[in-house]
């Protein structure tokens, strides 16, 4: 059995394992009149760094670089999909019938979802307890006020709210935790960080590498790695290694595997997607070769790749990988298909106004769970359509200004 199917024992631990820090915007398209909403993830220390991460894929305009700097590696598996007819995207080939897909909508009036996150967002301007000498020892959410990409200042402007497991929020003056001003990312966003699947540490991007914040005693401790800057990071679903995306020089995308007691890390065969890791805990890519869509499943050092039916330019940023559905983000909707057969389910269309943010992970084996600008953080079920709320956002993220939130999935439920 190739390790993409292998089985997965299905629970809300295991299942929601994912969490990239989104920032939410639009953006005017060249070739458009209306805004083209893109969710943003710019952490750049200098303009020269350009590298803006566009999470809903868009043919439009909300791109990012290719990655041509891989290590080699061992030849992979390469197996045949029975199913693909059409894998091809290039001139002459047959369009992937994404129409057939039955089409949702983000419901009007949302429902609460019986969760351990809170109903809202704290105010922007709430004045909190200080966390460090009072650390909350487990953290169930971390949540950044909002904040725009022309900010000005070092880690003196970088406030952070954390959602302690007894319920009290407390909030981190970054400029506490020592850092050096010379690795504060500069004029841009800075995001909430990602806290680990059990609540207990908190990881965040320098342009030296990350900080790693010990939510039990308070101590916050830099590690330094290869490369420019750090792009952004995800937690592995067991909580004992941490990808971390590291720019090098203009345009060279790296992963370093980093593992947050010891400070060992070593380089990764791979260019973590944007979503991070599956449910199962493995790395799925999308790569071209020729006109058909490779897809490879990284998991303890091996490789399996698999020709799937769908073409490269709607899976090349990947996708929220989960038990028995995976989920595609792109301009203005989510797509989700059936894996194996790759048989478009449901379409989450976008209405006006609205942004999706990259999908987050998946709540149970049916419902996934992303971020949308306007509400905050909403639940979708991609078998029967219906959409809930996680926690609001209100009010919604003016023009120009950026929320960003991250949650210990571990203690969601």
């Amino acid at each position: 059995m190739p390790l993409s199917e292998q089985p997965t024992t299905p629970s809300h631990s295991a299942a929601c394992r994912r969490g990239p820090t989104i920032f939410l915007r639009a953006v005017e398209p060249a070739t458009t009149g209306s805004p083209l909403w893109c969710c943003l993830h710019m952490q750049r220390g200098r303009r020269a760094r350009v590298g803006v991460i566009a999470i809903l894929l868009s043919t439009l305009g909300c791109s990012d670089s290719e990655a041509p700097d891989n290590p080699a590696s061992p030849s992979p598996e390469v197996v045949a999909d029975s199913s693909n007819h059409h894998a091809a995207d290039g001139p002459g080939s047959e369009p992937w019938p994404i129409a057939a897909a039955r089409i949702d909508r983000i419901s009007s009036r949302l429902s609460m979802v019986d969760s351990k996150l809170p109903h809202a967002f704290p105010p922007d301007d709430s004045v909190l307890p200080d966390l460090l000498p009072q650390p909350p020892g487990r953290a169930v959410m971390a949540y950044h006020p909002r904040e725009s990409f022309d900010d000005r200042g070092g880690w003196e402007t970088e406030t952070v709210f954390f959602l302690g497991l007894d319920g009290e929020w407390r909030s981190l003056e970054m400029q506490r935790l020592g850092l050096p001003a010379s690795t504060h990312p500069g004029v841009d966003t800075y995001g909430a960080g990602e806290l680990s699947p059990d609540g207990t540490t908190w990881a965040a991007p320098t342009t030296a590498g990350i900080v790693l914040l010990d939510l039990l005693t308070g101590r916050p401790r830099e590690v330094a790695l290869p490369g420019d800057h750090t792009r952004y990071l995800r937690w592995r679903p067991d909580g004992h290694s941490i990808n971390v995306m590291r720019l090098h020089g203009a345009s060279t995308q790296k992963t370093w595997a980093l593992d947050p007691h010891t400070a060992e890390f070593r380089r990764a065969s791979y260019v973590l997607p944007i979503d991070g890791f599956a449910a199962n805990g493995s790395v799925v890519t999308f790569t071209r070769r020729g006109d058909q869509t490779v897809r490879t499943v990284h998991r303890d050092q091996a490789e399996v790749e698999t020709v799937v039916a769908l073409p490269h330019r709607f899976a090349r940023r990947g996708a929220a990988v989960g038990r028995d559905h995976a989920v595609f983000g792109y301009n203005r909707e989510l797509v989700a298909v059936e894996r194996g057969s790759w048989a478009r389910v449901a379409r989450l269309r976008l209405g006006r106004g609205e942004a999706a943010g990259w999908p987050r992970g998946w709540l149970d084996d049916d419902t996934l769970w992303f971020y949308e600008s306007t509400r905050g953080l909403i639940t979708w079920n991609v078998d029967d359509g219906q959409t809930r709320a996680l926690t609001r956002v209100a009010p919604a993220a003016r023009p120009g200004t950026y929320w960003s939130t991250s949650v210990a999935v571990d203690l969601l439920r």
